[in-house]
């Protein structure tokens, strides 16, 4: 899966509330354990850095060190409408992407 689509599905993920919004929890890194990534949901393998997410009352988040690094992005761009949360704007990236779509 390319960055644009990774980023697409932790943008749904994070709505749907799959995936944290908020920056609690502590984080560590070390090699996979081919555990599913919470962001992409291939497997992390044991070559690869794995980041996981821990978080009071949850199982954690596992992730790739790229789906780490784009779900941290993604929840920084996101914008909250409402009391609700349930409109979101994610003005930076959406435009780079629609820019880069509409040159090519």
């Amino acid at each position: 899966m390319n960055d644009a689509a990774v980023r697409r599905v932790v943008r749904s993920k994070i709505v749907q509330g799959t995936l944290p919004r908020d920056r609690i929890g502590a984080v560590s890194a070390t090699y996979g354990f081919d555990e599913v990534c919470d962001a992409c949901s291939a497997s992390v393998s044991p070559e690869q850095v794995q980041y996981k997410l821990d978080r009071a009352g949850s199982y954690g988040f596992v992730f790739h060190s790229a789906c780490f690094a784009i779900w941290r992005d993604e929840r920084n761009s996101m914008l909250s409408v409402g009391p609700t949360g349930t409109r979101l704007a994610f003005a930076s990236h959406e435009r780079r992407e629609s820019e880069g779509a509409a040159s090519n």
